[in-house]
C-alpha cells in the first residue's frame, strides 16, 4: 500500500436521448438510454485477503467501500460526512466526542444495529485475548483512552474510553485533543462487526460468504481468496443502493484491454498505457487523472559515515538541484504533481507553500559554502531504487550531478532487498538516498507529521535524522535489543533522541510538541505548517513528486470520489457512483 506504482483514472462523455414523432401530431415517448439489464460495477483493485476489517489489507479495504460503513465517511474534499451516526458533538478542548446513530439501523441480516455494536467492534480492535499472540496489523490511529496500553496487552480492552451510552449514543473519551477525530472514524479500524454472528461462528469463520453480515449499501454474495469479491443490495440499509452488482476482482490482468473488451467498466493505466491511450481520441475522452496523497520522495541513507547527516548545506543543495516541474510535465507526462513539500496540497493547501525550491545557482553556493566547491572533496554518493530505473530515477541522478558537481549512482534492487536495504546500517559507510514512495493512512496533513507509519520510526523525524554517528550507535543499540518490551523500547528510544538530538533536532521535537497539544484547529494547523517548513529546510527527505491515479472510466458512470490515502486512488465508495 505504501510503494509507488503508476495508475490512473477519469470518466466523461454523455448518452445523448432522442425523441422520435411519428406523423403529423403524434408524439412518441422519448426513446430510453438507460443500460438495459442489471447495474454492475466491474473494476479490479488488488488481492481481496481476509474481510475482517481488523485487519489492514485489500479485502477489508474492499468492504469498507461497499459493505461496512463506519459512523463518519468522507467526502470528496476528506471532510466528514454522516454515515451511520447523524450527527455528533466534542467538548471544548476536543477530548470527549460524542455520536447519535441513525434510527433503525440494522445489519444485512435483518437484526437491529445499535451504538453497542460500535463499542464492541472498536474494543475488539485492541484486545490482545481475540488472536491470542496474532495482534491486529491495522493500528488504532487516535488517541483513545487506554487504547495503547490495551493494544500492548497493559490493560483490558474493556478500559478504553468507548462507551455506548444507550442505544444510539456513542461516546469517546480520548487521551489527548483531537480536532479531527471524526474525520479519523471513517478509517477501517472504526467499522462495526457483528457480535451476535461472532458469538455464533466465531471469530474466524464469520467472514465466511455463508456467514457474513454486513451494514452498509452492500452484502458479500460471493468471495474468492484472492481473486474476487461480489456484492449485491443489502436489503436492510437505510439508504439506496446503485448498483445491482458490484464485482471487485484480483489479480495481475491487462486491464487496457479488459476494460476494451467490456469486461470491466473502470481501469487503472500504467504509462505505457497512457501512451496508447492518449493516441485514441476516444479513449482519451475517458481517461481523469485523480490526486494521489503518495509522497515519491528520497531519504537519508544511515550509515558509518555520517557526511550527508551533519550537512544541512549540501543536503539543500542537492534539494534545490531538482527540477520537479520538468519531471512532472515532461517526464511523467502528468501523470505526477510538481512537489514543494512531503505535505500534499490536498491535505493543506500550504503544502505548495513551503519548501526548498528548484535553484541551481544557489544549490552551487551552498556547496561552496560546505566546503565542496562544485563537489570537489565530497564523497560518491548512492541513489537506492528498487526496480529498473526509469527516465524519472536518471533524471534525477543528472539534476544532482549537474546542480552539485556530486558523482552519484544508482543502486538498483529487487523490491524485497530495497526494503530491507533502505532502513540497514550501512558498515561500508555508503552514503546517499534511497527513493521510494510513502503515503499515510491519516486523512490529513496531521498524518504527514505524527503518523509512525509516515515518518518510518524516525527517520524522517529531524532529530533522529540528523543525529551524528558518534551519537548514533547507542540509539541503535535500543533499537535492535529484542529483550525490550515494545512500549518499553518505543519509551527509550523517545527518551535518548530528546536527550541526544542536534540543537535543530530538538527546536523540531519542541515545535512538534506545541502543535500537538494545542486544542485550537486554526492555531494548531499553523504550528504544524511552522514545523513542516523547518523539516523541508532540514532536507532531511527530499520530496520529489505527489503521485496521481490515472483511469479510465466508461462514460455512463458518474460520480468517482477518488481515495488518495490508497494505491492508484480506487473509489472512497462504490455508492458514490451510479451508472446513467
Amino acid at each position: 500500500m505504501k510503494t509507488v506504482k503508476k495508475l490512473v483514472s477519469l470518466a466523461l462523455a454523455t448518452v445523448v436521448a432522442a425523441s422520435l414523432f411519428v406523423g403529423c401530431n403524434k408524439k412518441t415517448d422519448p426513446v430510453s438510454t438507460a443500460p438495459k439489464g442489471p447495474k454492475e460495477l466491474k473494476l479490479y483493485l488488488y488481492n481481496a485477503g481476509n474481510l475482517d476489517p481488523y485487519f489492514y489489507n485489500w479485502g477489508g479495504l474492499t468492504l469498507r467501500m461497499g459493505a461496512f460503513e463506519t459512523l463518519t465517511k468522507l467526502d470528496a474534499n476528506n471532510k466528514a460526512v454522516p454515515g451511520q451516526a447523524e450527527k455528533w458533538e466534542h467538548n471544548a478542548d476536543y477530548t470527549v466526542w460524542k455520536f447519535t446513530l441513525k434510527k433503525g439501523l440494522k445489519w444485512s441480516d435483518g437484526t437491529p444495529l445499535t451504538a453497542k455494536d460500535f463499542e464492541y467492534s472498536i474494543k475488539r480492535t485492541v484486545d490482545t485475548k481475540v488472536f491470542p499472540g496474532k495482534p491486529s496489523s491495522y493500528n488504532v490511529t487516535v488517541p483513545i483512552k487506554n487504547a495503547p496500553a490495551a493494544k500492548a496487552g497493559k490493560a483490558e480492552a474493556d478500559s478504553i474510553g468507548v462507551k455506548a451510552l444507550d442505544d444510539t449514543t456513542l461516546e469517546f473519551t480520548l487521551e489527548q485533543p483531537s480536532t479531527i477525530f471524526d474525520v479519523s472514524l471513517s478509517e477501517l479500524w472504526a467499522c462495526p462487526v457483528p457480535k451476535h454472528v461472532i458469538d455464533k461462528v466465531g471469530q474466524t469463520d464469520w467472514t465466511k460468504v455463508e456467514n457474513i453480515v454486513t451494514n452498509g449499501p452492500f452484502k458479500v454474495s460471493a468471495w474468492e481468496l484472492n481473486t474476487k469479491v461480489e456484492m449485491i443490495p443489502n436489503p436492510n440499509y437505510y439508504g439506496k443502493a446503485n448498483w445491482d452488482k458490484i464485482v471487485v476482482m484480483s489479480g495481475d490482468t491487462n486491464q487496457l484491454l479488459a476494460y476494451k473488451n467490456g469486461d470491466i467498466n473502470i481501469a487503472n493505466l500504467t504509462n505505457t498505457d497512457m501512451e496508447a491511450v492518449l493516441k485514441d481520441p476516444e479513449l482519451k475522452k475517458e481517461m481523469q487523472i485523480f490526486k494521489g496523497s503518495t509522497v515519491y520522495h528520497m531519504k537519508l541513507l544511515r550509515g558509518k559515515n555520517d557526511i550527508l547527516q551533519t550537512n544541512q548545506k549540501v543536503r539543500q543543495a542537492i534539494a534545490m538541484s531538482l527540477d520537479k516541474k520538468t519531471i512532472a510535465n515532461d517526464i511523467m507526462k502528468g501523470s505526477v504533481r510538481e512537489s514543494n513539500s512531503m505535505v500534499p496540497e490536498i491535505f493543506a493547501p500550504w503544502g505548495n507553500e513551503i519548501g526548498l525550491k528548484y535553484d541551481v545557482a544557489k544549490a552551487k553556493q551552498l556547496m561552496a559554502e560546505a566546503g565542496f566547491p562544485e563537489g570537489k572533496g565530497f564523497p560518491e554518493m548512492t541513489i537506492l531504487i528498487a526496480g529498473t530505473p526509469t527516465g524519472r530515477e536518471l533524471a534525477i541522478k543528472d539534476m544532482i550531478e549537474k546542480g552539485t558537481g556530486i558523482k552519484c549512482k544508482i543502486l538498483n534492487e529487487e523490491y524485497a532487498q530495497f526494503s530491507k536495504d533502505e532502513g540497514k546500517f550501512w558498515e561500508d559507510g555508503t552514503i546517499g538516498f534511497s527513493i521510494n514512495g510513502r503515503s499515510t493512512q491519516y486523512p490529513s496533513y496531521i498524518g504527514y507529521m505524527e503518523m509512525p507509519n509516515f515518518v518510518d520510526d524516525g527517520l524522517l523525524n529531524v532529530a533522529l535524522a540528523t543525529m551524528p554517528q558518534s551519537k548514533y550507535a547507542a540509539f541503535k543499540a535500543i533499537q535492535d535489543d529484542t529483550k525490550l518490551e515494545p512500549n518499553e523500547k518505543a519509551k527509550k528510544k523517545e527518551e535518548y533522541i530528546r536527550q541526544n538530538a542536534t540543537d535543530d533536532g530538538k527546536k523540531y521535537l519542541d515545535m512538534l510538541d506545541k502543535a500537538k497539544a494545542e486544542n485550537d484547529p486554526a492555531k494548531k494547523e499553523a504550528l504544524y505548517k511552522e514545523a513542516a517548513k523547518f523539516r523541508e529546510d532540514q532536507a532531511i527527505a527530499i520530496n520529489i513528486d505527489w503521485e496521481n491515479g490515472v483511469k479510465l472510466v466508461k462514460p455512463n458512470i458518474k460520480g468517482y470520489v477518488a481515495n488518495p490515502l490508497l494505491l492508484g486512488t480506487p473509489p472512497y465508495y462504490f455508492n458514490d457512483m451510479k451508472m446513467e
